[in-house]
């Protein structure tokens, strides 16, 4: 669908907000696509606008004269009577010369005079700049540099306004080439180019620390020195960095409508989105991805004159869906000059350049400039920690595309076609494999295992795991086709859960088939299907227990069958026969650690102490040792995270305060983190709403009640947002209901009545919804007295009747 440009009011305002002519006019060229009659329209306001800044006395920005608008008299005005000129004062700084300019700021080398003598950079914002939201975003920058001490990041030292107003900063002065022209002026070889890029890695990777995207990471905000012969990178221009978690300026930085953030040869696919940018560090590990390409192979992933040429949609297209060449196929395009003139900058033959490249080094650089940032590195230190191990010789991280994935790009592209054809496939794969297992039945054990039911098994239980596992952990009402698709697996992994065999190693997978029916049953609401199948679960568990008692990971598989069914003094039985030496013989770490803390949850739900401190412990030691083997991974650091918390929670009901608020404020701050990371997590904003809640009751019970109410509207706060994300969701509707019930407590102490009524409405609100897709009982009761407690008596008195006239109720 065409996108409908922004008006010509629009255009000009962020033409002024270019860093220089060349971007403006870049700008401008993709913005208009081809308009004539808007660019003439935007170059004659963008004219107008020098015109005012002569005779107002003032400046205005550095307006390149183009094709559609002639070079003005006016532009010559630029160093009119309020231009900063070399020799001015501005307090303890004398500008010596001017080095570099945009479309906000002009950078001066000044000579500090005072307390001690040396040569700084000043920036300063440019005179007839000074509206609103360009002085928030100079001050942001400013607040960027001054929250981070990083040696490879510019340190900013003073800042104020001069006496005209126009606000200033001052940094260190960083005097050397850009990260790509110091390379290849010096020719470094491969593995130096990839010491340098860690450095500057590890400064983006302190900026996320402190809550700083950077948003323009490219070769040119790159600049190294030599100091004592060593190069030095240090990462600049933090002029579009935006805060995670906190305002960097007393004004908000607004991002305007269709407005990109960035240079858009090094940008993320997330960042040229339409309407709000959702982006995160993540992004920046993209830019870092694209910068690297370009150190490594000479060229950027995407070719500038295709960009600069593309109309301001298909630019967009570009970045969002084409892929660019891995590094080793790109030098394979390169004719013999070019590709000798690369190969001489890095000191290495040409023809054994693109060998160099292939294999490893290509997966690292891919991975990095991954468009689903879910599968980009987790953050900047995770790809340094990829680079050590490819230079230490280690096995790396990244790794090929799998034909799945590559199929699930293909299928955002063109959904609607490909979904049908999935289901289609599915349905092959479910017939083809009932057939398969009853033609196995009939062979030698050997033929079990042929390669294409093998493969038609992995790419279904792909599918499943990849697709449906988000639709079982969201609550929400599902879609037909997320129905459909549901059933259709459910049919494979019954079939899968029948096949007979001798191998533990068979048995095991057909017990994880079970259990998978068991969560899919749950979530298409078949209750008397999940009960049998757990039951059939806990016997079949327990039998291959019996037969091979070596084996003790079955007699966990038997204690999650029985937490499914309730009989958790049972399951504590189970999980007694199994315990540590399942740790340690457990093939799927992950599994057995995520099953350990479900376990260790109900365990103290129960007061189950000795239970609970056993089970606790291996889920510990089982995200340890995954921790261990990959310190970045963030699911496994969120499974931590949630183990560590029902720890925290255990101490504290058991009063031993300050253990468990040691641990709960560690938690917290690790959890902060990963939302750093993933902001848009589901599980990690209502564990995030969780640890809210609990901290908010720690506190009401030692009578703080203006911080209780802190912690609980943070809470409040967070499912809010999952809400609007997942309006239909039952857990996130019932947890708002019950943390908005927690507040009305609380409020009693500090909030007036209004607020008791606002608080009461919503409640009501949300337990309105909250039936309509979670029938129980209790659920019904609730909303019974929420609509007593609101006055609303026709509503309660219907309630009351019989719950079948309830749905009448939902219409109002």
């Amino acid at each position: 669908m065409a996108i409908t440009p922004p008006d010509v009011h629009t255009l000009f305002n962020q033409a002024l907000e270019q860093e220089s002519a060349e971007q403006r006019e870049q700008f401008l060229e993709l913005a208009c696509s081809g308009d004539t009659q808007l660019r003439q329209r935007v170059d004659m306001l963008l004219q107008a606008y020098l015109a005012a800044g002569d005779f107002l006395g003032g400046t205005a920005p550095d307006l390149a004269p183009t094709e559609h608008a002639p070079e003005s008299q006016s532009s010559k005005s630029y160093d009119s009577a309020l231009q900063l000129k070399p020799g001015t004062r501005i307090g303890h700084y004398k500008l010596r010369e001017k080095i570099a300019e945009g479309g906000m700021g002009v950078v001066y080398v000044a000579e500090q005079t005072e307390p001690v003598r040396r040569k700084v950079a000043l920036k300063v914002i440019k005179p007839g700049m000074s509206t609103r939201d360009v002085i928030a975003r100079f001050e942001a920058e400013r607040q960027a540099l001054a929250l981070m001490d990083h040696p490879h990041i510019a340190r900013v030292i003073d800042g104020g306004s001069t006496e005209s107003g126009q606000p200033y900063f001052v940094m260190e002065l960083v005097q050397g080439l850009t990260l790509t022209n110091y390379c290849d002026s010096h020719r470094l070889g491969t593995e130096q180019r990839l010491q340098l890029f860690m450095k500057v890695c590890r400064a983006v990777q302190h900026a996320h620390q402190k809550g700083i995207i950077h948003r323009d990471l490219k070769p040119s905000n790159v600049l190294v020195s030599e100091i004592d012969d060593e190069a030095v990178p240090k990462v600049i221009d933090f002029g579009v960095a935006k805060a995670l978690h906190q305002k960097l300026s007393e004004q908000t930085v607004y991002t305007q409508f269709s407005q990109m953030v960035g240079t858009p040869l090094y940008m993320s696919p997330e960042q040229v989105g339409l309407g709000v940018v959702d982006v995160d560090t993540r992004s920046d590990v993209y830019s870092l991805g694209a910068v690297l390409y370009e150190l490594l192979t000479g060229h950027t992933p995407f070719d500038s004159k295709t960009l600069k040429e593309a109309g301001y949609d298909e630019m967009r297209r570009i970045i969002r869906e084409q892929d660019p060449p891995g590094p080793s196929t790109m030098l394979s395009t390169l004719n013999a000059e070019a590709l000798s003139t690369v190969a001489e900058h890095r000191g290495q033959e040409p023809r054994k350049l693109r060998q160099f490249f292939a294999g490893e080094l290509d997966l690292i650089v891919m991975k990095a400039l991954e468009k689903d940032r879910n599968r980009r590195y987790e953050s900047a230190s995770a790809l340094v920690a990829d680079f050590e191990r490819y230079l230490s010789g280690e096995p790396v991280q990244a790794c090929p595309p799998s034909a799945w994935y590559r199929l699930s790009k293909l299928a955002k592209r063109h959904q609607a076609a490909l979904l049908t054809i999935s289901m289609v496939a599915l349905g092959l794969v479910v017939g083809i494999g009932a057939a398969t297992w009853q033609a196995i039945r009939a062979t030698r054990a050997e033929a079990r295992e042929t390669a294409r039911l093998q493969l038609a098994r992995t790419a279904v239980d792909e599918m499943y795991t990849k697709v449906a596992e988000e639709w079982l952990a969201n609550q929400g009402s599902l879609t037909e086709l997320q129905r459909d698709f549901l059933e259709k697996a459910l049919v494979f992994y019954q079939q899968f859960a029948d096949e007979n065999s001798e191998d533990p190693h068979d048995i095991w997978q057909a017990l994880m088939a079970l259990e998978r029916v068991g969560k899919i049953q749950t979530r298409l609401a078949k209750k008397s299907d999940s009960d049998s199948t757990y039951q059939r679960l806990e016997e079949e568990a327990k039998a291959a227990a019996r037969r091979f008692p070596n084996k003790p990971e079955f007699h966990i598989v038997t204690a999650v069958a029985l937490i499914a069914e309730n009989k958790v003094k049972e399951a504590a039985q189970s999980f007694e026969l199994g315990k540590a030496a399942a740790f340690a013989n457990s093939n799927d770490l992950f599994w057995f650690g995520t099953k350990m803390m479900e376990l260790s949850n109900v365990f103290a739900s129960q007061g189950m102490e000795r239970n609970f401190e056993v089970v606790n412990r291996l889920a510990h030691g089982a995200f340890e040792r995954l921790l261990a083997e990959d310190p970045s991974s963030w699911d496994s650091r969120l499974k931590m995270c949630k183990t560590e918390l029902t720890v925290g929670l255990w101490q504290l009901d058991r009063n031993r305060i300050a253990e468990g608020m040691n641990i709960l404020d560690k938690t917290n701050r690790v959890l902060n983190q990963l939302l750093l990371e993933r902001p848009d997590s589901y599980e990690g904003r209502l564990l995030h709403s969780r640890l809210m809640n609990n901290l908010g009751v720690r506190e009401s019970r030692q009578q703080r009640w203006s911080r209780a109410v802190e912690y609980i509207r943070n809470s409040v706060a967070t499912l809010e947002s999952l809400l609007v994300d997942f309006p239909r969701d039952r857990i996130v509707l019932a947890a708002l209901g019950n943390e908005i019930e927690d507040y009305l407590v609380l409020a009693k102490h500090i909030e007036n009545f209004e607020k008791h009524i606002e608080l009461r409405r919503r409640r009501f609100e949300l337990l309105r919804e909250l039936v309509k897709v979670d029938g129980r009982v209790s659920t019904w009761q609730a909303y019974f007295y929420a609509a007593g407690d609101l006055g609303k008596s026709a509503t309660a008195s219907r309630l009351t009747v019989s719950q079948w006239g309830i749905s009448k109720v939902l219409q109002e």
